[in-house]
């Protein structure tokens, strides 16, 4: 899946359908964004059709080239959830790079791993490079 605009659903341009692969996860198992080039200071949103169980259980790893991957446990709770979408299965989660610790603010990829096997499918459903967007820590 890769990034080629501001406003990018996951697979075919319809926001109401996602990308989900024909079986349930496996540990190891992952998907991943191609920013295309390294982003510095990004904010984005991801919507997915899993659970937000499933989306905890994930290690957020982010790279420079695809290769070598740089994982850090603090990723699970630097998003927001915002569930506002027109159904309760789908879920709205916002990552703000300038939330992660320094040395991690800039990367061209993004992958989500799985730990361990899940009783559910991924399902990706549009992804969205936010400007100006700033978390407020109340």
């Amino acid at each position: 899946m890769s990034v080629h605009s501001c406003i990018l659903q996951a697979v075919d341009g319809n926001g109401a359908t996602c990308w989900r692969p024909l079986r349930t996860v496996e540990k190891g198992d992952f998907f991943a964004i191609d920013f295309l080039h390294i982003q510095n200071n990004i904010a984005f949103s991801l919507v997915v059709g899993h659970s937000e169980k499933l989306q905890h259980s994930l290690d957020v790893r982010v790279s420079f080239d695809g290769v070598w991957w740089i994982s850090d446990r603090l990723f699970k709770s630097r998003f927001i959830n915002i569930n506002g979408t027109s159904t309760t299965n789908f879920h709205r989660l916002v990552f703000d790079s300038k939330q992660f610790p320094l040395e991690l603010q800039s990367f061209r990829y993004i992958t989500f791993n799985a730990t361990y096997a899940f009783a559910e499918a991924f399902q990706v459903c549009d992804v969205q490079i936010i400007n100006n967007f700033e978390i407020n820590d109340t």
